[in-house]
């Protein structure tokens, strides 16, 4: 029989001072595991307030912040993906957008998220027209962006319905004009959607 795996986090709601995840030390050789603390360690909800309130802050559309998100790691900020090359909540590999970033970079929340808004931007400026799912496409670059693209497009109608996908409700953003290609909605920037025609 295989032994249990070693639990990376404690459960929600203890901190412990104990530096060390001692509860299979014992167990088929397993020696004492270096510990997460659980006050260093935030929730999914949690991650996705952030991840609202920092796209908020910066003009952009939750939806599509919280969409992406969820695509590339299910809010996970430690996920590895691509054999160990991308990481994070979204997926910033190591010879793409995470380049010359050290792991722990790519798994800040914070930074993860200016980063993948930065993206979006370039993308919208660059004149690219097409929906939430296209424009995150784009700016994530996925092996299948097709199927990406409608991925993100059922969550970012789903996170768009909610309000900002964190306990539903209006949200506002900071006064002013939203950025090229968002237009204001119930005091929201979101991203301006394109019909394309179909043939």
């Amino acid at each position: 029989a295989c032994p249990r795996a070693i639990p990376l986090l404690q459960p929600i709601g203890s901190c412990s001072s104990d530096p060390y995840d001692r509860s299979l030390e014992g167990t088929a050789g397993i020696s004492a595991a270096p510990r997460r603390r659980r006050c260093d360690v935030l929730s999914v909800e949690e991650i996705r307030q952030r991840i609202a309130e920092l796209t908020r802050g910066a003009g952009g559309d939750p939806a599509l912040a919280l969409a992406a998100a969820q695509q590339e790691s299910g809010f996970d900020p430690t996920a590895v993906g691509d054999a160990g090359h991308s990481r994070g909540l979204f997926q910033e590999h190591n010879r793409g957008a995470g380049a010359g970033l050290s792991d722990a970079e790519r798994s800040d929340v914070a930074g993860s998220t200016r980063r993948f808004l930065e993206r979006v931007q370039r993308v919208i400026a660059s004149g690219f027209r097409g929906t939430p799912g296209e424009i995150a496409a784009a700016a994530q670059r996925p092996a299948d962006p097709k199927a990406y693209a409608r991925a993100v497009d059922a969550l970012y109608a789903r996170y768009s319905s909610e309000g900002t996908g964190i306990g539903g409700g209006p949200v506002s953003t900071p006064q002013g004009d939203c950025p090229p290609g968002f237009v204001r909605r119930n005091g929201v920037c979101v991203i301006a959607i394109t019909q394309r025609p179909t043939p």
